[in-house]
């Protein structure tokens, strides 16, 4: 589902600037069109996230679960 919102305002932006170049008109849906920019960059945002986080990010324990940056202190008592 969310990539289709990704698409539908990829493709909404699209049509506002297919249809005509004349400043005007573009001025006109200024407010719509830099709603649904913004949309498909916090949206592609979001997926870049998922993509680094899913394939990319390693796991650091030995057990196969990812802790991000916490470690288990050590157990030796220091004399």
């Amino acid at each position: 589902m969310f990539i289709f919102a990704l698409i539908a305002n990829a493709t909404y932006v699209a049509s506002i600037l297919v249809r005509t170049t004349e400043w005007e008109s573009i001025k006109a849906n200024m407010p719509w069109l830099l709603d649904a920019v913004v949309c498909v960059a916090l949206d592609l945002f979001i997926t870049l996230q998922y993509i680094y986080y899913k394939y990319f990010r390693e796991a650091v324990n030995t057990d196969g679960k990812d802790y991000g940056d916490y470690t288990e202190p050590s157990k030796q008592v220091q004399a």
